[in-house]
């Protein structure tokens, strides 16, 4: 969590500063910290791409796996523009409501507590998994 403020931040300061982003504090504060929330699941896939992987194979999968999310989750691609199918799909991944939430306090819809409620549901549930490795990778050693 901590290593992922200052690009965070970096990529807030370049948004207000070279592309001239206009918002009140609230809303910057709002999305930065509800983006910095949202990235827990997404240390969890990391972690548990590290518990369930080779050493010289984690780094090809861990990008791998972020970049089909981005891609497929309406990071790259705006999911208005993708097939239905597609769209579906999106709403699955931890990645969609990640993009959802960092953008909600930027709108006039109002915060998206949904995105909260399945990103937390992400959360617990890669959290049991990771702890389940962790305990069978401890009970090997």
């Amino acid at each position: 969590m901590l290593v992922a403020a200052p690009a965070i931040l970096l990529v807030f300061a370049a948004g207000g500063v070279l592309a001239h982003v206009d918002l009140s504090g609230s809303q910057w504060l709002a999305s930065a910290v509800s983006t910095w929330l949202a990235i827990v699941p997404f240390a969890l896939i990391g972690l548990l791409i590290g518990y369930a992987s080779s050493p010289d194979s984690a780094q090809a999968i861990f990008s791998a796996t972020f970049m089909t999310m981005s891609l497929f989750g309406g990071i790259f691609i705006p999911v208005e523009v993708m097939p239905k199918v597609m769209a579906n799909l999106a709403q699955v991944l931890p990645s969609y409501w990640l993009g959802i939430l960092g953008r909600s306090p930027l709108g006039t819809g109002g915060f998206e507590w949904r995105a909260v409620l399945v990103l937390l549901a992400w959360t617990v549930a890669l959290a049991l998994v990771v702890a389940r490795r962790y305990r069978v990778d401890t009970a090997r050693a």
